[in-house]
Formats: structure tokens, C-alpha cells, sequence
């Protein structure tokens, strides 16, 4: 479970690309008004049939923010040992400006 919130003043959009540090943080929630905002996010890990190192972790969250903009996805993480990690999941974006967007990712890692 996770739980998290944010308020304060927020930069220009410029403003904040030159006060990043690295890219973190652009994708999530990037077309959402930080001043205000309340993110959540509840998983359940489950091991593999083989009770290897294997980890799936069915997931659901919620984010809300000033404004009226909300988000919520779901979707699935696999995490197998130290070495590989990869998520798929679907998301619905409403910003209060106009038609919700709706999304699909695909994520991957493979360390050596």
C-alpha cells in the first residue's frame, strides 16, 4: 500500500524542466496540477507456481488532484530476482478539460 500528497506552488512548465534533476516523475501524473494532490496505490504480491524468486503483484491506483483532474490504473508487476522487473499497465486520465485519456503501458528492466 501506498499512500502519498502534495501541496504547494507549482513552476511553468519550463520553470520545472530546468529545475529537474533527472526525468523522474514526467511521465505519472504529468498532466495533472501538483499544487494540490493525493495519490494511493494498493498491491498483493504472489509468488510463482515454482515458489521461485518470482513476485506478481496485481495492482490498483488512484490519483486525485486540484481541479478536478483524476487518474486510475491498473495493472500487473513481475519482479523475478534481482535482475528482471516488467509491468503492463492501463490507465484513465481525466483532466476536467475535455475528452478522458486513456492509456496502456508496457514496461521493462534488465540489469547484468
Amino acid at each position: 500500500m501506498n499512500l502519498g500528497s502534495a501541496w504547494g506552488a507549482t513552476q511553468s512548465g519550463v520553470q520545472s524542466l530546468w529545475a529537474r534533476q533527472d526525468a523522474s516523475g514526467l511521465v505519472r501524473g504529468a498532466a495533472m496540477n501538483a499544487a494540490q494532490r493525493f495519490q494511493a496505490e494498493l498491491g498483493y504480491g504472489f509468488t510463482g507456481r515454482r515458489k521461485t524468486d518470482a513476485l506478481w503483484m496485481p495492482f490498483l491506483g488512484a490519483e486525485s488532484a486540484d481541479g478536478g483532474a483524476q487518474s486510475l490504473s491498473m495493472g500487473v508487476r513481475l519482479t523475478s530476482g534481482p535482475n528482471l522487473e516488467a509491468g503492463l499497465e492501463f490507465g484513465r486520465l481525466d483532466n476536467g478539460r475535455g475528452a478522458p485519456e486513456r492509456a496502456v503501458q508496457l514496461r521493462g528492466a534488465f540489469r547484468w
